[in-house]
């Protein structure tokens, strides 16, 4: 009897609630819907920016693999660096930075560079190592390969102690010991002796020998010509 009771004593608050919840949702369904609405506008907006940025990431790389054909290396620069200012995501960004300083000091070592065109390459390669040096702290394959590569730039520049100053640097580096940016800064600094040039300048001439007896200038005696002239007229009797 008692259970029986119990069970219609929850039957009629749940009835109640029920009706309550209705009474609610009649009085008040305009905000529910407006807010079930924006609940599921604001999943699709995400899924949506999810697939865009992840269908970005995949072209952009695709687009690096590939690069620009049949183009001079002028316009390959321009392409990665274009690229990077997508800033698709920041290793993509990094590698073609990277790229473009590649391609940057690869031109200026060719023979038919002129210097002013050499300096200028030089110039536009240090610029996009030092922005991955710089900007990608957190990315220590790039950011490494670039501070080895700002070594190789001093070195095309002349700067041999410059160059063994940023090689000693990676080299000393703990974290990059296992890395290959830190062995291969150790090599180079190993053997950065052996590539600058030496300047070797020619044995100053021997000092002129005085002329052997045998060969001395025989001088004549001139004879000196007198300062007034004789008259060779006689003088006629009056």
């Amino acid at each position: 009897m008692k259970t029986a009771r119990r069970h219609e004593l929850q039957t009629n608050e749940l009835s109640h609630q029920i009706e309550e919840l209705l009474g609610y949702t009649q009085q008040h369904g305009w905000r529910i819907l407006t807010a079930v609405v924006a609940v599921v506008v604001v999943l699709v907006a995400i899924y949506a920016f999810v697939n865009s940025r992840r269908s970005a990431v995949s072209n952009g790389w695709a687009a690096y693999v590939k690069g620009p054909a049949g183009s001079t290396t002028a316009e390959q620069i321009s392409f990665y660096k274009d690229l990077a200012a997508q800033d698709v995501e920041p290793m993509l960004t990094a590698s073609s930075l990277f790229r473009a300083g590649q391609l940057a000091l690869g031109e200026s070592s060719k023979p038919m560079t002129s210097d002013a065109q050499r300096n200028d390459l030089l110039k536009q390669a240090d610029e996009f190592y030092s922005r991955v040096s710089n900007g990608f702290a957190n990315l220590v394959v790039p950011t490494s390969n670039a501070r080895l590569a700002i070594g190789v730039v001093l070195e095309s520049r002349g700067d041999y102690s410059g160059a063994r100053g940023v090689y000693e640097k990676l080299a000393n580096d703990a974290n990059l010991k296992d890395y290959p940016a830190g062995l291969q800064a150790l090599y180079r600094m190993k053997n950065l002796a052996s590539w600058e040039p030496t300047v070797t300048f020619p044995p100053p001439p021997p000092p002129p020998a005085s002329a052997p007896a045998s060969q001395a200038v025989e001088t004549v005696p001139v004879e000196p010509k007198p300062l007034f002239i004789k008259s060779t007229t006689q003088a006629t009797s009056p």
